[in-house]
């Protein structure tokens, strides 16, 4: 530091010697100077003090730790006066101003930790208060330092205040200065004491509770936290009642402050009053949790006392913060533009394009909601919107930080990596201090109750949103993504529309019962859902090229957002009424869901359905008869009924794979196809029962047509509710499409034995040789594009030997089948049938698994990501808890089933807040970290609350007693609707791999192959059939052989290919060639060691290097060594990403060397 100092006097002196005219005035140099030694002298009165807390300190270890902090921050002054004599003679520099304010921020940081190490209980609170008071007398010196650098900053800025400046290095320092001071981390010297003594209270009071609400259960924390929400409620009481002495001139104006400040001290001495009862018996959980109810509506006494001030504040905060985000996001676009074309990786190349393209969208967006906040400053709706926007924007522009950190390592010129690491720098920084604004605007927003102005004004604005869509849909101007499609948006936009079916549902019942606190939260959650609503649509019309569906949706929606003002004005006005009333809220209600669920079934997938549907009931009075008898032969064969069966068959497993998939187009076909083979299926059995004379055959069939009926049906039924959610991994809805598939084809064979079982040519053996061949063909359809999902759970080793073992099974039974026909034995014939049939679909079903991994392995594939948080089990869990504590409030219980209630609460609870903590531990993001186990806190509680009074209501089961349990359930269904909210955002949900054009070039050889071993067993099955009636033709054995030869050959084409195929065989090989050159090098420098010559970039440079791409391999080698045990279609991407950060740490690493003087120690290293 001495040489440091020493070294600014010589710069300045220098500087001072040269003639410059951009600089500032030596006068200005020297207040900085002096203003510099300012905060060192009072920073030493400020550390003295707490050395002489120190003294009185028992303990030796707090006493460490109070030297510590104190050594620390004497450090961190130092520094900045050293840093202020290095800097002041270019302090115009943006560079340098961002210097001293970091440094300035370090004194302020270090100052905090002194006052935290020797907070109260440690010390006494006389000396405590002499140490704040120095303190407050460090920050008065550090806040006229930086308002002092502030000039400079305004002077070189004075054109950029706008709302978003263009960035440029002048406006990088006022951002920065500002951002400090808009963050509170230092006190504005001009700001009134009114004011500060308001936000004061007003943050006591929040950090406080929030103590107080992790404290639950240590009943002398609580109380003390309780004292200090007392005090902090008096002072701003006294201050409500100064406002308002101060408009005496506004009658109304007087009341509503005076109205606030006794509304906020009823609720503080019912608080108090809490405390109290709470420290008389410490060890009283009721009275606990009463303490911490009466702490919520203090708070909330609070958030409505003081909710114009705050709002103005936080979200003028808010504003601020995204005006610095939009700015270094477009900085941050920028440098990674001018350094893309120097990564070799591809991968991370594409991803990181990818998502600077997905940032920049939502830029221009975020800077019209903030344009719009501050034109309409008290407007919810607009605030509201800016809260989302925001949100949209977190979580793609800290994705691209993180890509930046990762690509970083590789980039070899110094200049652009150590700009683009600064802007990466600033734009995390940003982030982080938006989220934080943002998550208390939210709470805020989410804790005032909303009036029907606002409710009417934020619909209002979603319909003009949809009016600009249809406006720019006529004119074509409406913009698709490049990864958009239209199944995405369609299973967001029928989640959505489901979600707002369930809140009605609860809004009617927070009505019914008078829950006016529940009905506000699902007033805020509609809203929210509407807005996403409004999303998907707009998606769902730029990529639809149907007119009507576009139109249909678009009409309806607009009535939906009309029905949803008129309800929720309704459902506000209902509250506390009448009956009668709140019936008129339920008929409004239930013809609100009647028109979301017809919204439903205008969206691409449903209609398809729906018309499949539509036309299959025509049949139904067809099959009603009356059936005609007529005497001559039918023109309907029995060929013709197997071809019309094998149409439907094909036809059923098609519409199943494409539902599985989720394809709209797909859909379309396959669900137009399946109607026009039901039908043509029907047709025949009709005109085939028409021709038959024997009463029983024509009931058997009409009976069997009419199943088919039926469970076509049912499956168009399941696959509406499978479309809805193709994705999903609940195995009860894929069971149940599976299953309606499977009754399909048995009512299907139902009518093929009822026509055939009076033709004595036709044997079981040809029935079962027809079966094989259908569930073959069908099970074929899945070879015939590029597998782009996961069909199995098996990994690829598992998929490999499942490939070897079924390939074993299909030759066995094929030696049965030849061994069978030869022989005349139908039982042995039949079961060898039935075993090729079956192995060949597990063969399939195999095959194309090794195919998608494969295909994800390819090193151009892109990666998908695991979930942070069980996204299906969390709904699983949250609806079983709403369920039972639904069925608790009943009136009408069974008190027979109140412990199993109970039980059914806490074990859902229970394994909810596993699964929180396990989401806690999976993420990076501290305060998503935080928020999950904090949450889960938060349901335990109201669990243990809620369980202890079902206990008592057993026990006593009185009205008194069941009303309490129902209160009580509330908090639980309040915390676990949070909790829930919070776990479903986009962030924590898990992002599928996509697989490359040349991923899916991997894939042929393996599906060609498996695509002809099905032809050859299918060719086998068909011959065998002919064979086992007439076992002496010997053209048959001839075939016979040659197709078995066949099926033979392309099952060993099938395994050499997925072996050959083995995932990561050639990027190691790749890596292996690579790692030989690096050795050459290192060889060579060993060699060459002492005559090494130096790089032109910095020894420091080298260093960061080195650190960086270290830590990054040291994560591969652990990614590498598991995927090998297990997910070897991970080991391309890690093992190409390792070589790519290898090959600069070595480079980094040589270049190091030349720098050191020991021939021993560059040897060595």
């Amino acid at each position: 530091l001495l040489t440091a100092s020493r070294l600014g006097e010589i710069n300045q002196d220098l500087i001072r010697r040269l003639t410059n005219d951009f600089d500032y005035s030596i006068e200005y140099q020297d207040k900085l100077l002096s203003l510099s030694k300012s905060v060192a002298n009072t920073t030493a009165f400020y550390i003295l003090k707490a050395k002489d807390i120190a003294t009185n300190v028992q303990e030796q270890q707090i006493v460490n730790e109070i030297i510590s902090t104190a050594t620390q921050c004497a450090l961190a002054t130092s520094q900045l006066v050293a840093c202020t004599k290095v800097v002041a003679a270019t302090i115009s520099s943006p560079l340098c101003q961002e210097q001293l304010i970091e440094s300035a921020r370090s004194v302020t940081r270090s100052i905090e930790a002194v006052l935290q190490s020797c907070s109260p209980p440690i010390t006494i609170e006389s000396s405590y208060s002499e140490l704040q008071e120095a303190g407050r007398i460090v920050r008065k010196t550090l806040n006229e330092f930086l308002l002092h650098i502030k000039l400079v900053t305004d002077s070189t800025a004075a054109n950029s205040d706008r709302i978003i400046s263009p960035p440029s290095i002048s406006g990088q320092s006022k951002l920065l200065t500002q951002r400090i001071i808009v963050h509170d981390e230092i006190d504005e010297i001009d700001e009134e004491n009114e004011e500060k003594y308001l936000d004061e209270s007003i943050d006591q009071i929040l950090i406080a509770s929030d103590r107080l609400f992790s404290s639950v259960g240590d009943t002398a924390e609580m109380v003390k936290q309780a004292k200090i929400l007392a005090q902090a409620t008096a002072q701003l009481v006294s201050s409500l009642r100064q406002q308002a002495e101060t408009v005496d001139d506004d009658t109304n104006q007087q009341k509503k402050f005076l109205s606030t400040a006794k509304m906020l001290a009823d609720a503080t001495a019912k608080m108090v009053e809490s405390a109290k009862a709470c420290a008389t018996k410490p060890n009283d959980t009721q009275l606990q949790y009463q303490l911490k109810r009466s702490v919520e509506e203090l708070r909330l006494a609070t958030n409505m006392a003081t909710s114009n001030h705050i709002k103005r504040k936080v979200f003028k905060r808010v504003e601020q913060c995204a005006k610095y985000c939009a700015s270094y996001a477009t900085q941050c676009i920028a440098a990674t533009s001018s350094t893309a074309m120097m990564h070799k990786h591809h991968q991370s190349h594409q991803e990181l394009i990818q998502q600077c393209k997905i940032v920049a969208d939502i830029i221009p967006k975020l800077v019209q909601c903030i344009r719009s906040s501050i034109i309409k400053p008290d407007s919810y709706a607009f605030q509201n919107n800016l809260c989302h926007t925001c949100e949209d924007f977190l979580s793609p522009a800290m994705h691209l930080t993180n890509l930046i950190k990762n690509v970083v390592p590789i980039i070899h010129d110094q200049v652009q990596s150590l700009h683009l690491t600064n802007t990466s720098k600033q734009l995390t920084q940003a982030l982080n201090d938006l989220r934080i604004c943002l998550n208390r605007a939210q709470e805020l927003c989410n804790s005032i109750p909303l009036d029907i102005e606002s409710i009417v004004e934020t619909i209002r604005l979603l319909e003009t949103e949809l009016k600009d869509i249809k406006r720019q849909a006529n004119d074509g101007n409406l913009k698709i993504k490049c990864d958009e499609t239209i199944d995405v948006y369609s299973l967001q936009f029928t989640t959505i529309c489901k979600q707002l079916n369930a809140i009605i549902s609860q809004l009617i019942n927070s009505v019914n019962q008078n829950d006016e606190k529940t009905m506000e939260l699902s007033i805020h959650d509609t809203l929210q859902n509407l807005r996403i609503l409004i999303i998907c649509t707009c998606s769902i019309i730029a990529i639809s090229n149907d007119r009507q569906i576009q139109e249909s949706i678009m009409e309806r929606l607009h009535d939906i957002l009309q029905r949803f003002i008129h309800f929720i004005c309704e459902a506000k006005k209902s509250i506390q009424t009448t009956p009668n009333e709140q019936n008129k809220l339920s008929n409004i209600g239930h013809d609100l869901s009647s028109a979301l669920n017809s919204c439903i079934s205008n969206v691409t997938s449903q209609r398809y359905l729906n018309e499949a549907i539509k036309h299959m009931s025509e049949y139904v009075y067809t099959l009603a008869g009356p059936f005609d008898r007529k005497l001559p032969e039918s023109s309907t064969t029995s060929d013709d009924i197997s071809r019309s069966a094998a149409m439907l068959n094909q036809a059923t497993h098609d519409l199943v794979i494409s539902t599985h998939t989720g394809g709209t187009q797909d859909l379309a076909k396959t669900s137009a196809h399946f109607s026009h083979a039901f039908g043509e299926f029907i047709d025949n059995g009709i005109d085939f029962i028409n021709y038959q004379q024997e009463d029983e055959k024509r009931s058997r069939l009409i009976i069997s047509l009419k199943n088919v009926h039926t469970s076509s049906n049912q499956l168009l039924e399941h696959a509406k509710s499978m479309s809805v959610e193709p994705t999903t991994n609940e195995n009860d809805i894929k069971n149940q499409l599976a299953n309606a598939a499977r009754a399909v084809t048995e009512t299907i064979n139902d009518v093929i034995t009822a026509c055939l079982v009076s033709k004595s040519t036709i044997t079981i053996e040809h029935i079962e040789c027809d079966n094989a061949i259908r569930e073959m063909e069908t099970s074929k359809t899945l070879l015939q594009q590029p597998i782009l999902q996961p069909c199995a759970n098996y990994t690829y080793f598992e998929a490999l030997d499942s490939v070897v073992e079924n390939s074993k099974r299909l030759g066995e039974a094929m030696t049965h089948i030849a061994s069978a026909s030869k022989n005349t034995n139908h039982q042995l014939f039949i079961q060898a049938v039935h075993d090729a049939s079956k192995a060949v679909c597990r063969l399939i079903e195999s095959s194309a698994q090794a195919s998608y991994l494969i295909g994800v392995s390819d090193v151009t594939s892109t990666k998908g990501t695991d979930a942070i948080v069980d996204q299906i089990l969390f709904n699983r869990f949250v609806t079983a808890i709403r369920n039972a504590c639904s069925d608790l409030s009943n009136p009408s219980i069974d008190q027979n089933d109140i412990l199993t209630l109970a039980a059914t609460i806490a074990k859902n609870t229970s394994a909810l807040c596993n699964v929180a903590r396990e989401a806690s531990s999976n993420t990076n993001n501290p305060m998503a970290r935080r928020h999950f186990v904090q949450s889960a806190k938060d349901v335990a509680n109201a669990t243990a609350e809620l369980v202890r009074t079902i206990k008592i209501l057993d026990s006593s089961y009185t009205a008194e007693n069941h009303r309490h349990c129902i209160d009580t359930s509330r908090p639980l269904v309040q915390a676990i609707d949070e909790l829930y909210t919070y776990a479903m955002l986009k962030e924590f949900a898990s992002i599928p791999p996509t697989i490359s054009s040349a991923g899916r070039q991997l894939q042929e050889p393996i599906l060609l192959a498996a695509r002809n071993v099905v032809d050859g067993a299918c060719r086998i099955i068909e011959c065998s059939k002919a064979l086992i009636v007439n076992s002496k033709e010997a053209s048959l054995w001839q075939q016979l052989a040659t197709h078995t030869k066949s099926v033979s050959e392309a099952i060993k084409r099938l395994a050499t290919s997925v072996k050959e195929m083995t995932p990561g065989q050639q990027e190691c090989e790749r890596a292996v060639d690579e790692l030989r050159k690096l050795f050459q090098e290192v060889d060579k420098a060993i060699i060459n060691v002492d005559s090494l010559r130096k790089a032109d970039k910095s020894l420091q440079f080298h260093q960061e290097q080195i650190s960086s791409s270290s830590h990054f391999l040291t994560e591969l080698i652990n990614n590498i060594r598991q995927s090998s045990k297990c997910e070897p279609e991970c080991i391309s991407s890690y093992v190409s990403q390792f070589i790519t950060y290898l090959e600069p740490f070595i480079h980094h690493t040589i270049h190091y060397v030349s720098y050191m003087i020991y021939r021993n120690e560059k040897i060595h290293l």
